[in-house]
């Protein structure tokens, strides 16, 4: 069954709001609706839509400040409704992340492919931001490897570097440990040894 997409709709019109949500919910979509920006923190923190449609402009707690409450707790992606189409409020809306920027009046049809088009957006954006942790942590890994093996061999524990990382290999079977941890563990502790002799010649 397909998954049907979930909207947090909020706004203080409330004509714009109840005409833009029974088109959404129309077209297939459930839509959760707030009045004000108090209540769309607490119905978004609630039902954790797939997308948040926050007017800039609202009682209590603007759409930016709505905004990086809902994305800081449970990276709900939002665009921003608004009647204002001032540069200032464009550039503070990219700054805090917005998919999007739509200018109202706007009508459901326009609103539907801004929605899908800003959803995909924000898959790309994780899957990117998931692969750059994934590299960022195999690099660390690759680098601690390296600076072990070359610890390694630079001491004369061992003559090439192939022999260095068996050495590594073999200690971390045997510490159940994997090799990445047993070069950091060998950094960590010389690192530490060369710390202490630099105090005591130092003094």
């Amino acid at each position: 069954m397909e998954h049907k997409i979930s909207v947090l709709l909020a706004d203080d019109d409330r004509l714009g709001l109840v005409t833009l949500a029974n088109g959404l919910r129309e077209a297939g979509f459930n839509v959760h609706t707030a009045e004000n920006g108090t209540d769309a923190v607490q119905i978004g923190l609630e039902h954790e839509p797939d997308m948040a449609v926050l007017d800039m402009k609202m009682p209590g707690l603007d759409g930016l400040e709505v905004a990086r409450r809902l994305f800081a707790e449970k990276q709900i992606p939002f665009v921003f409704l608004t009647a204002y189409s001032e540069e200032k409020l464009v550039r503070q809306a990219t700054r805090e992340g917005a998919l999007g920027y739509i200018v109202k009046p706007i009508e459901t049809d326009q609103l539907i492919p801004i929605i899908r088009t800003s959803l995909e957006r924000a898959r790309d954006l994780e899957k990117l931001k998931q692969s750059q942790a994934h590299l960022h942590t195999a690099l660390n890994a690759n680098r601690e490897i390296s600076e072990a093996i070359g610890i390694l061999v630079g001491r004369g524990h061992v003559e090439n570097k192939d022999d260095a990382f068996e050495m590594l290999r073999r200690y971390s079977r045997k510490n159940e440990i994997k090799v990445k941890d047993a070069a950091r563990l060998l950094v960590e502790q010389v690192s530490q040894t060369n710390h202490l002799l630099q105090q005591i010649t130092d003094s």
